[in-house]
Order: structure tokens, then sequence, then C-alpha cells
């Protein structure tokens, strides 16, 4: 799946299909501003996060392997982001415990969250 997502992303971002993402088209895919008017500052952060993390072999482009190491990198769980992302929101009295009325208290989080299949999960376990 890894490679999937990689592929998608490529498409999407490169514009001109020369199968790698120029500064140009990582920023324009965030952030279309007006002609004449002053950048951001996160968006001149994005640029400095591009030129020296991003590009790693500094041609000015990310390839491929660039971009997976973008939006997949190896020391990232995003399964464990998520769940913790999900507690937080949720546990409202902060005992790092979902009890069922948290979690249908905030219902619309978790069936939203890939981590519970878009709510697919909900239906499948009763262990409350």
């Amino acid at each position: 799946m890894r490679d999937i997502v990689v592929l998608e992303t490529m498409e999407d971002i490169d514009k001109d299909n020369d199968g790698k993402v120029s500064l140009l088209e990582y920023i324009g895919d965030m952030y279309r501003g007006e002609e004449n008017e002053e950048e951001p500052d996160w968006v001149k952060s994005e640029k400095e996060q591009f030129s020296t993390y991003r590009d790693k072999d500094g041609d000015g482009y990310m390839d491929e392997e660039e971009v997976k190491n973008w939006i997949l990198p190896q020391d990232f769980d995003h399964a464990e982001a998520e769940a913790r992302h999900l507690i937080y929101e949720a546990d409202s009295d902060a005992d790092e415990q979902l009890t069922k009325e948290e979690v249908l208290k905030k219902y619309d989080l978790f069936v939203g969250s890939q981590a519970t299949d878009f709510g697919e999960a909900l239906a499948r376990h009763d262990e409350f």
C-alpha cells in the first residue's frame, strides 16, 4: 500500500508529469497566493523545509524516494499517532482510558478515522 500512496501523491502534485516534484509544485499543492500578495510565514517555512529536509540530494526536486520519505517517514507510526489522537480528543476525564460514553460523545471523530476503518470497526466490536 505504501507504494500506491507514494504513486498517488506523485500523480497529484507532479503537475508537469516529469516524475519529480519541484519546489513550485510542492508549494502550489498547499498555497495559491494572489499576485503581489506577500507570502505567509508558513509558506516561507515550507520552502525552507523543502530545501533543507525534503530534497535530500539538493537537486531542486523531490524524486519518488524523497516523496516516500516525506509522506511515510520510517520512524513514524501512523496507526499509533492516530490512536493517540483519538484518545486525546475523546478522553474527557484524562484517565487515558476510553469509556463507552466518551466514544459515543465523540462518535463523529471515530467514524471519520482511518484507525476505526471509518467507523466499520465500531460496528464489529462490543467490548465496552
